[in-house]
């Protein structure tokens, strides 16, 4: 019998004022959509202008315009094996 592979995950890492939020998903578009509910609950607090229609474009305006800020917020997506 065979043995299958390790099974992979994506881990994204939002670094912020208050300190990381961690997530584990299944899919890298998982990651994303996750990633995207983030922006979407800060923006009114953080933002000055309108959240742009569609999500990558929201997600590269909130992060280019807090990483330049004083938060100082990052995120970040990797692929990683998940261990038994």
């Amino acid at each position: 019998m065979r043995k299958a592979g390790p099974h992979k995950v994506h881990v994204l890492v939002i670094q912020h004022r208050h300190g990381d939020d961690l997530y584990v998903c299944r899919t890298k578009a998982g990651a994303g959509r996750q990633l995207d509910g983030y922006v979407r609950e800060w923006w009114d607090h953080e933002m000055s202008g309108p959240m742009p229609r569609r999500r990558s474009e929201r997600i590269d305006e909130y992060f280019r315009e807090m990483g330049e800020s004083r938060q100082k917020e990052f995120y970040s997506i990797s692929e990683e094996d998940l261990l038994d």
